[in-house]
């Protein structure tokens, strides 16, 4: 069961450091206005090829007259011909970027030009289009330069660590936009070039790629996220097997992929599997040839029983984000050394606590308690607060075959129902666990807190605990506000919370003081009826018992941040950067149509504060919330410290969750190395103390921040599939919402009481007319813009790819159902009396989904065709055979391919 105390957890990335990217559900709908453009796009790309090859110079002399191009004045102004309309800021804005006026230096606008397009200056097919370049830039120095001229230009810029130079695509990219990481090929309709991969923070990139590519492939890129392209360096593994469930079209049996990223290709069943499946059976799969490059003939090795509905959405889930969900071989087995009791030579030379009334609170259905509270009044009037931590980090040793697993999940994922713990059972649940009335090893962090809310000082120390009750949110605030609670044993904690909650609201006090951002998400909790049907989604309710546990986490993580740098140790910070401009501006346009603003150029987290208290009665205060949390910046782990945006703290460090997440444990581990260095005399032995790297912390927050954002997509994916199925039984109802959005292919609604986006596609606005910013509706006569409250018709839905079709009430007779939309008849099992053992058809999966890694032999040199880039070195290096980092992207299952197919394709 999910644990109400495991998402309160997850409040800080939730409420506070939300990413401004759009909802899967909402990402969904925006694919059908590209396969729209796709057409166009690529029809005005091989034209503009044509030209391009037709009339290219062999050098930059040979290029059009000066004069007779057009030219953009462009001096701190919008680049007009921009794509994406960028100011000339946000191409200038890199640490290393040359200073100067872009009309008269050369380095300012080859700097400006690599960003815009990809460049490569040894292909003569680009001189024309680098030569138009220059001019839309608005360059208007010397042009009369020899392609020689140009790289050595370029070249200094890579000296100067403002370029970086990608060898194997004679291609400059911005050097503080470069990342690299291992991803997992798939096709998108999202974007014009078919193949993509995703970064750590959900988005597409584009792929460049001199060897012809699979959907399903394992690569490694590096990433050039001001251009949002990857240039592949080299494949991994790729796709061996493969899970999914049969359909039968007549004369032949066609495999529907359950990883929805694979449904682009076509597995069709061989003649002696096919009689031996029935259509609907989930199967696994061998791929044993290569028809076409998205054609694959299949053999059928397992049938998967005992699979409902809601395991099938949360197994598509899990494939498609890569969620680690099966434990190694002869791990299981190892712990059988684990004590489920703390032994007496475990407790010697900690502090015995086992007396002080330290009590977790957490949610009803909760299984797992890595923390303890308890607060004492001092006679100065200050607060005494222990938070008192399990100490994960004693029982996961360095280097074990446990803490290679632990790194590889990085994370707990959670959902309805359902959780994927990054420890095995045995300690999440068993002796880490800080369960009631029982023993138990912990890492405590002893506060002294004044009336103000401050920390005046702090000791951290290893301790033995025995939690003395087990208590709810719901209790304790109940035992807070009333005085009273059932069960007679816990009249006893009334004063211990009383005194808790007074110190509570003097660490509110110092957050508001300071500007902490307090935004409540949107979270829900779906509700099923005995046969897992959805009968409710409701949502998740957060009341100050919630809110108190949270600022005593809060409090111990930023000692614990301090801690380590007080002593010039190193650690993973939780690290959140201020809004970027980009956002900035679009917040204040949507403000203002509101009537408000954050009346700053350059906010502070107490601006956003004061705006979110000043519009905390307002009927609209969701939807203003939505938009400052899309003005945030997605918090990530890093050894680098530059604090905590929107907590409004410089120091900043998970701390109290060594459980469910990996980088709370590293941070105990270098705590007590610290510890152990003070502390000469010290009797408790070997108790997991380690130290890291800058270098090894670097990896290893890249590695737990991308797992993090694999595990947020995954869960909002299912959330989303199980709002969709909610909401196909109402169909043909007229609903309410809130307008949170205008584009060019229609309008967002989001649904009250539903907590998702819909969609009034632009074809079906037949009475009004779509701004950039409003809708004017003629009947009624009525304008609207985001935040306007709306009754809409729900008339599709598509579950598969999450699309929710939308009418204004108004249009209802005119309507036309759109044909093409019609759901696809959905290959899913029915849905059973109760859903089976998702963690067997786990490990059935585990056991029999395999990948290969790619051998030179095996890959297929790819052409190219794009008007930025119409050649590259006629031999490419040989790939090397290069092995996954130790914090490396956990990769998707994949394989070899097979020798048929030499015929080169478009690598987009």
């Amino acid at each position: 069961m999910v644990s109400s105390k495991d998402r309160s957890e997850k409040t800080e990335n939730k409420r506070v450091t939300k990413s401004s990217k759009v909802s899967s559900t909402t990402k969904a709908l925006t694919k059908e206005k590209s396969s729209k453009t796709a057409k166009t796009t690529k029809a005005t790309r091989t034209t503009k090829t044509a030209r391009a090859t037709k009339s290219a110079p062999k050098t930059l002399k040979s290029a059009p007259k000066k004069t007779s191009v057009k030219k953009v004045s462009i001096n701190k102004q919008e680049v007009v011909e921009s794509k994406d309309k960028s100011k000339l800021d946000t191409f200038l804005d890199a640490k290393n970027a040359p200073q100067g006026n872009i009309k008269t230096d050369l380095f300012v606008a080859l700097f400006v030009i690599a960003q815009k397009i990809r460049l490569n200056v040894d292909s003569i097919i680009d001189a024309d289009i680098f030569y138009s370049t220059f001019a839309n830039c608005g360059y208007e120095g010397d042009i009369n330069l020899s392609i020689e001229d140009v790289k050595k230009a370029l070249d200094k810029l890579v000296q100067d660590d403002a370029l970086a130079y990608i060898e194997k695509y004679s291609t400059y990219i911005r050097k503080d936009t470069m990342q690299s990481g291992t991803y997992r090929v798939f096709k998108s309709t999202e974007r014009a070039h078919n193949l993509v991969i995703r970064d750590l923070s959900g988005r597409l990139f584009e792929i460049v790629s001199y060897v012809e590519l699979q959907i399903g492939d394992e690569v490694e890129c590096t990433l050039d996220t001001k251009t949002q392209i990857a240039y592949v360096n080299t494949v991994l593994s790729r796709l061996t097997s493969i899970i999914g469930s049969v359909r039968d079209e007549g004369k032949t049996k066609k495999l529907v992929p359950l990883d929805s990223d694979l449904t682009s290709n076509v597995y069709t069943l061989d003649a002696k599997s096919a009689k031996k499946v029935k259509d609907g059976d989930i199967v696994i799969c061998s791929i044993t040839g290569v028809k076409h490059k998205i054609q694959f003939s299949v053999t059928v090795d397992t049938i998967v029983d005992g699979i409902g509905q809601y395991n099938y959405v949360i197994l598509s889930s899990i494939l498609k984000y890569n969620i680690p969900n099966t434990w190694p071989d002869g791990l299981i087995r190892s712990l059988n050394k684990i004590k489920d009791e703390v032994e007496p030579s475990q407790i010697v030379g900690r502090r015995d606590l086992r007396k002080l009334p330290l009590v977790t609170i957490d949610g009803e259905d909760a299984r797992d308690f890595d923390d303890a509270v308890f607060c004492q009044k001092e006679e100065d009037g200050t607060w005494r607060l222990y938070v008192a931590i399990a100490d994960v980090s004693y029982y996961v040793k360095i280097g074990t075959l446990l803490d290679k697993e632990a790194i590889n999940r990085c994370n707990s994922v959670y959902f309805p129902n359902y959780v994927i713990p990054m420890l095995p059972k045995q300690l999440s649940n068993g002796i880490c666990s800080l369960n009631p009335k029982v023993d138990r090893l912990c890492m405590v962090c002893e506060m002294i807190i004044d009336k103000n809310g401050i920390i005046k000082n702090y000791e951290f120390y290893p301790a033995v605990m025995n939690s003395h009750a087990r208590l709810t949110y719901t209790q304790a605030h109940a035992m807070i506000e009333n005085k009273e609670v059932e069960d007679k044993e816990l009249l006893q904690f009334i004063p211990h919370l009383e005194c808790l909650y007074d110190m509570y609201k003097a660490l509110r006090k110092a957050r508001e003081k300071r500007g902490g951002i307090s935004i409540e998400g949107e979270e829900i909790h779906v509700i099923f009826d005995e046969n897992m049907k959805i009968e409710r989604i409701d949502p998740y309710i957060r009341n100050e018992s919630h809110m108190l546990i949270e600022e005593c986490m809060i409090a111990a993580n930023v000692a614990a941040a301090n801690f380590v740098e007080k002593h010039g140790y190193s650690t993973l910070y939780r690290v959140h950067a201020k809004p970027s401009e980009q956002k900035l501006e679009t917040l204040n346009e949507n403000l203002l149509r509101f009537g408000l603003s954050l009346n700053a150029v350059d906010p502070s987290p107490l601006d956003y504060a004061k705006l979110i208290k000043k519009i905390a009665k307002r009927e609209d205060r969701r939807i203003i919330e939505l938009l400052l949390l899309q003005s945030m910046q997605k918090a990530t782990y890093s050894p680098d410290n530059i604090g905590h945006y929107g907590l409004a703290l410089e120091k900043y460090a998970h701390f109290t969750s060594p459980i469910r997440r990996y980088p709370d444990l590293q941070l105990h581990r270098v705590i007590k190395y610290i510890l152990q260095k003070e502390t000469k005399d010290a009797k408790w032995g070997k108790i997991g103390a380690r130290h890291y790297s800058k270098e090894e912390l670097a990896h290893l927050g890249e590695r737990c921040t991308s797992r993090e954002i694999a595990a947020d997509m995954a869960e909002s994916d299912v959330d989303n599939t199980l709002k969709c199925e909610f909401l196909k039984d109402h169909i043909g109802e007229t609903l309410t919402g809130v307008i949170t959005a205008f584009t060019n292919f229609g309008i967002f609604v989001k649904l009250d009481n539903y907590y998702v986006d819909g969609l009034i596609f632009v074809g079906n606005l037949t009475s009004g007319v779509l701004g950039q910013d409003y809708y004017e509706s003629h009947k009624p006569k009525k304008k609207y813009f985001v935040g306007s409250k709306v009754s809409v018709v729900l008339t599709d839905i598509n579950i598969k790819e999450k699309k929710i079709h939308l009418i204004f009430e108004q249009d209802k007779k005119s309507y036309i159902p759109d044909a093409n939309f019609k759901q696809e008849e959905e290959y899913t099992p029915k849905l059973t009396a109760k859903n089976d053992s998702l963690d067997d058809v786990l490990k059935k999966i585990s056991k029999n989904i395999k990948r290969e890694k790619v051998e030179e032999s095996d890959l297929v040199e790819s052409s190219h065709d794009t008007i930025f880039d119409k050649g590259l070195p006629p031999n490419p290096s040989i790939l090397e055979k290069t092995k996954l980092e130790p914090y490396g992207e956990v990769s998707a299952p994949s394989s070899k391919k097979t020798k048929k197919s030499k015929k080169k394709s478009n690598s987009k």
